[in-house]
């Protein structure tokens, strides 16, 4: 699995929900499919390949929160889909938002498993 492109792909989400609750972008958003943690590039790893990390504690959080990331960015998607677009551009840009803390702690792992090579 290509660490950097997992980064990017998860990190991108946040400009492509502001766009989407701005009215900008061309992209129309499956919030269904967004909620899902097993179809992006890196949940197709972790319910894999990554599963022979399965008893590994790090890894246990990594899935965690990229399973709770997907939950955040799906209900922030479905704000937009109500015409509640200005509370979804709140919990994208507010710092300490549910949004933000899970995107952090998401990149955090990816990169240590980037530096590592490894979960262990």
């Amino acid at each position: 699995m290509d660490i950097e492109s997992a980064v990017q792909a998860h990190s991108d989400w946040k400009l492509r929900l502001l766009n989407y609750a701005r009215g900008t972008g061309t992209e129309k958003i499956d919030v269904q499919t967004l909620g899902k943690d097993n179809l992006c590039v890196l949940g197709k790893w972790l319910h894999a390949d990554g599963q022979k990390y399965v008893d590994n504690k790090r890894f246990a959080k990594l899935l965690e929160t990229h399973a709770a990331f997907h939950a955040c960015a799906a209900s922030i998607g479905t704000l937009v889909a109500r015409g509640e677009a200005a509370a979804a551009e709140l919990q994208l840009n507010a710092v300490g938002s549910e949004f933000n803390r899970l995107s952090f702690k998401m990149m955090a792992f990816l990169r240590d498993l980037g530096s590592t090579n490894k979960i262990a």
